[in-house]
Parts: C-alpha cells; structure tokens; sequence
C-alpha cells in the first residue's frame, strides 16, 4: 500500500527586493513560501489603498513622494506580512533624452 501526504503550511519568509528610491515604471515584487501557494496583496498604509498581485508597479501619479507599503503573504493558513518605505523620484532619461540634453548644454555654452 502506497500512501502519499501533502505537506500543507501557511506563507513564511515573505521576501521584498527593494531599495530606497524608485522611478515610474519600477517594480516591487514581494514572494513567500507557502502550500497552497500564496495569494498576495499591497497596502498602502497612508492612504488604506489595497492592490491584489505579488507585483506593485510604481506610476507616474507616485512621483516626488515618500510611501510605506505592506505586502502580505496569505493561504487559507494565515498570512505573514513585511512593511517598507520608500520613495519615487523622476523618470529615468533615457539614451536619447540624454543626448538631447547633452547637445543642448553644449550648443548653449557654444554660442
């Protein structure tokens, strides 16, 4: 007779790749172990804003602003959390944005 088990637990190390600064476009994933998997939710804690997904995707409207945000791991177990602030600078130029700026600077300080 062969007999299998399932090991089933609640989410454990919740993990955040983040860093102080970010720029529109940015993402933050968050991830935990867990069986079931995790579902995932961020909050932010200021305004009481939820968003469902394991991804919170920084926008234009975050922009010269500082935010502490709480990503919680959760199965029908129970869920862990972690809580991290940061804040949002400009856009990043790109190549060309850079160049104009560079061609701009110069010709000004040509002429």
């Amino acid at each position: 007779m062969k007999v299998s088990a399932v090991i089933a637990d609640a989410p454990r190390n919740i993990q955040l790749l983040s860093r102080q600064i970010y720029h529109p476009g940015d993402i933050i994933k968050c991830s935990a172990d867990g069986n079931p998997k995790p579902s995932y939710q961020w909050k932010d804690l200021v305004s009481g804003t939820i968003t469902e997904g394991d991804v919170l995707v920084i926008s234009e409207e975050m922009v010269n602003n500082n935010y502490t945000f709480q990503c919680t791991a959760y199965n029908q177990y129970r869920g862990v959390s972690s809580v991290f602030n940061f804040t949002v600078g400009g856009k990043y130029l790109s190549m060309f944005d850079f160049a104009v700026c560079r061609f701009v600077t110069f010709s000004t300080l040509v002429s």
